[in-house]
């Protein structure tokens, strides 16, 4: 199984000591459930199959990662409950994921804590900066072209790496070559050692893309890259979601709520943020939704950060001499400068 392979495959009580108003949302009547917290959450849950390596993976690089990338497995089976996902399944998830390279695992004691490999650390960063930085930030990083050098490789290898390259917001120019306008250097070496090419794969990159007329951006647009699928994502993501920045304005959630509900829209979020090029608005014909989505998830998260971080401050448990410092890493992400 590859890596991708493997990322693609009990209920807390709330904050007070009250009922979960999130369990309490699923026997309400469609017909009375006024928008709340709880309504948009389980509307979210319920249209998605979460699976529990790919929510853990999302915990991790949301939440985990800035303070100070360690945690107990305990607490990792008591936030992913909070998605329905039973704690045998979890323990079950983390242990595939450390054999299939996403996360290590050190046992202290009777406590197992689980931390990203170091391999995938190394590239966790340039991921991240796809995920919560803007656009226009990421064209800085250039336009990239990868070439695969050596046409005999197996293909069953090729068609990995096809898959890799799609994922991550490749667009395909030519047989065997594909292209990219905002990847960092790094995440596109790491991409090309995930589907086991490494070798056979060569970048080069180009740090500026001013010489491309707007009618060859448009052709670009249409040819390399197959755009429907992360449009209707974004628009998904806007129906999800688009009603908490009204309900915020008007009420506050619990520290759980803020944090499923965090943790959700990064789990829509990231794998659409992750498969979009971020080209040019000028590349299309009328708006792009994934301009509205980033503006919609950078609104909420900031107003979901404090609740939340309270949340995993009580919940999260680390090593004793882990160090924690979220607070300015948290802050910059979804700014637009």
């Amino acid at each position: 199984m590859t890596k991708s392979d493997a990322l693609d495959r009990a209920v807390s009580p709330d904050d007070n000591g009250q009922e979960n108003t999130l369990a309490a949302a699923k026997t309400a009547s469609p017909a009375h459930l006024r928008v709340s917290f709880a309504s948009i959450f389980e509307s979210a849950l319920a249209r998605r199959t979460i699976r529990p390596k790919s929510m853990i993976m999302t915990i991790f690089g949301d939440s985990i990662v800035p303070r100070g990338g360690v945690a107990w497995l305990g607490s990792i089976v008591t936030m992913t409950s909070l998605f329905d996902l039973a704690e045998p399944l979890v323990r079950t998830s983390a242990l595939r994921l450390t054999h299939d390279g996403w996360l290590q695992r050190r046992q202290i004691g009777k406590h197992s804590y689980y931390s990203m490999d170091d391999d995938f650390a190394v590239a966790d960063s340039a991921y991240q900066s796809r995920i919560y930085s803007s656009a226009a930030d990421l064209r800085r990083n250039g336009w990239t072209i990868l070439t695969v050098f050596n046409s005999k490789i197996e293909r069953k290898v090729a068609y990995r790496l096809r898959q890799e390259l799609d994922r991550n917001g490749f667009g395909q120019l030519a047989p065997q070559v594909f292209i990219h306008p905002s990847i960092a250097e790094s995440a596109a070496r790491h991409i090309a050692e995930l589907a086991g090419v490494g070798s056979a794969v060569g970048p080069v990159f180009f740090a500026d893309s001013a010489s491309i007329d707007l009618a060859s951006m448009r052709h670009l647009a249409k040819t390399s890259w197959d755009l429907d699928p992360v449009r209707a994502a974004y628009v998904e993501f806007i129906e999800t979601f688009g009603q908490l920045p009204d309900l915020l304005s008007r009420e506050t959630p619990t520290m759980q709520e803020a944090f499923v509900l965090r943790i959700m829209m990064m789990h829509y979020f990231r794998r659409v943020a992750l498969r979009d090029p971020r080209l040019p608005a000028s590349s299309f014909d009328g708006d792009w939704p994934g301009d509205q989505a980033y503006r919609l998830i950078g609104e909420v998260y900031h107003q979901l950060l404090p609740a939340s971080e309270a949340y995993l401050e009580k919940t999260l448990e680390a090593q004793t001499s882990q160090a924690i410092s979220s607070g300015n890493r948290l802050h910059r992400r979804f700014t637009i400068s």
